[in-house]
């Protein structure tokens, strides 16, 4: 009797320490999957961010028009994701970029 209930208590208490462990498994995948996403944005971000950095010292504005010094870049209009044109109008990109697309 008292081994056998014994032995069943363990059984039962393994079996709720096995799922929780299967729970917080989950959970950490999870996060995991969050975290490279967010390494992800973080990147675009910083590639972004070195572009700015890099157009600073070449970008002015002079009796109202905007000046672009020694810029290898050429106004397109801007698409949407699903490729239709952007309201906001034209974007600026490199050609390299332009011969990709």
């Amino acid at each position: 009797g008292s081994l056998e209930a014994t032995v069943e208590a363990q059984a039962a208490a393994l079996a709720e320490a096995r799922q929780a462990i299967a729970e917080l498994t989950t959970i950490v995948n999870n996060h995991a999957d969050l975290l490279d996403g967010q390494a992800e944005d973080l990147a675009t971000l910083d590639r972004d961010t070195q572009l700015v950095r890099d157009m600073q010292g070449m970008v002015s504005v002079q009796d109202g028009q905007l000046r672009i010094e020694d810029a290898n870049l050429v106004l397109i209009q801007g698409a949407d994701a699903d490729g239709k044109p952007r309201e906001n109008g034209r974007i600026l990109t490199q050609p390299a970029v332009l011969a990709g697309r």
